[in-house]
């Protein structure tokens, strides 16, 4: 055997413990838990409290499974790349590449352009304004624009865009808290309706 030299390259980790606990904590927590609500209670016709309780625990319920199945599928091929080595393994390289164009292109486009829209409609409807149409064209500006920042920082900055899940992954925490705690205590009150 040749005597070969390896050279260790140190790779910055601008995203600590906290950092990383953050990114999956706004990864796993989308912005449903704050539209859904209403939407909700709307699909299954009631306004009984209780009733959307039960429907968000199961679905937390399926969410655990799912993963749990990601769990087992990571100890088992525990290697870099996530579904790209699970679709690999299972049914060939050229399917683990297919998935990825796929969720790129159109699963995570998707999900950003919704959360998007969600973040600009909550900012668009914090101001009192009258007409439809320029509500609707606004929030999609104003959606555009939190995209294309939130491109550009990712592209310059990766120590600021930890900072920033950081305190977002904080107000998320609040906002959860502020939303569990009315629940508990409308709930206490004997309010079970919406």
């Amino acid at each position: 055997m040749d005597d070969a030299t390896v050279d260790i390259i140190d790779v910055e980790k601008p995203m600590g413990l906290f950092g990383a606990t953050s990114f999956l904590f706004c990864s796993m927590i989308g912005t449903g838990i704050f539209i859904s609500v209403s939407e909700t209670f709307k699909v299954f016709s009631s306004n009984n409290i209780l009733v959307v309780l039960v429907i968000w625990i199961f679905g937390g319920l399926i969410s655990l499974i799912g993963s749990l199945c990601y769990a087992e599928l990571g100890v088992r091929y525990p290697k870099t790349g996530g579904e790209v080595v699970y679709f690999g393994e299972i049914l060939g390289e050229k399917f683990g590449v297919l998935f990825v164009v796929m969720y790129v292109f159109v699963v995570k486009s998707i999900t950003l352009a919704a959360l998007a829209l969600t973040a600009a409609k909550y900012l668009v409807n914090s101001f009192e304004f009258n007409d439809i149409l320029f509500v609707d064209k606004c929030t999609k500006m104003v959606a555009l624009s939190v995209l294309l920042v939130t491109f550009l920082v990712n592209c310059f900055s990766r120590k600021f865009i930890t900072k920033f899940l950081n305190v977002f992954s904080f107000f998320k925490l609040i906002s959860m808290a502020v939303i569990i705690s009315a629940g508990i205590y409308t709930m206490i009150k004997g309010i079970f309706s919406n």
